[in-house]
């Protein structure tokens, strides 16, 4: 028995016609619906889980910024890059996401250190 099975063993009956009309309207089984339904969801989660790490990230750039009295203002664009791409790769960061990642985590800093800058 597959994952499918399981899951449709457990699920209400209207729930399950929902998922046929929606599989039919994406032109899809109901295995492959129901597949792309999880894959969806483990994607979001995965994204949850980055987007907490980014803010672990920022709290990491903000300090290593206050403690080389670096502000927005002043800072070489390339060394915060460099800074925050070390930062990625510590954290574990897949190469070829960084750079959405280094621009979140700048945008984070930039809208934190306002605050601190001031």
């Amino acid at each position: 028995m597959n994952i499918t099975q399981v899951i449709l063993k457990q699920l209400n009956p209207i729930v399950i016609e929902k998922l046929k009309r929606l599989a039919q309207s994406h032109q899809r089984t109901l295995e492959e619906e129901i597949t792309s339904i999880l894959e969806d969801v483990a994607e979001k989660e995965e994204e949850q889980t980055r987007s907490e790490g980014f803010w672990d990230m920022t709290l990491q750039f903000r300090e290593r910024m206050q403690q080389e009295n670096i502000t927005f203002d002043d800072a070489d664009f390339a060394d915060l890059r460099r800074l925050v791409k070390r930062l990625l790769r510590k954290y574990g960061y897949p190469p070829e996401k960084q750079e959405k990642a280094m621009v979140t985590v700048l945008q984070q800093a930039e809208l934190l250190c306002k605050d601190w800058a001031a």
